[in-house]
């Protein structure tokens, strides 16, 4: 499978620790997990484009321009793009991304 651009693009970078996956459509929930399609799962759990629910959140910094979720078992997740659902069922919602020096919302 090849890796959506966003991925690409996200793993251009020299994180400063070791990086668990990539999650493409990231959803914030109120139990603090993140739910969204990983790729590039170091730990060789799930294929690329696997939907997955994370551990839940430690907290998120800021990482060359890019958010990192830290979980509380260990991993770390770069977010290549956060997807909001619309409360509306008859809209899409919005989904915000990352490039190299900005956030872009569709």
């Amino acid at each position: 499978m090849k890796l959506p651009r966003l991925v690409q693009d996200a793993k251009k970078f020299e994180y400063p620790f070791p990086i668990t996956g990539f999650l493409v459509n990231a959803e914030l929930r109120a139990n603090e997990v993140i739910h969204g399609y990983v790729y590039s799962d170091a730990k060789g759990r799930f294929d690329d484009g696997t939907y997955i629910s994370t551990a839940p959140v430690v907290y998120i910094q800021v990482e060359l321009e890019r958010h990192v979720a830290h979980t509380e078992s260990g991993s770390s997740y770069v977010i290549c793009n956060y997807n909001f659902p619309s409360s509306n069922l008859n809209e899409s919602g919005v989904s915000v991304e990352f490039t190299d020096t900005t956030i872009v919302r569709h």
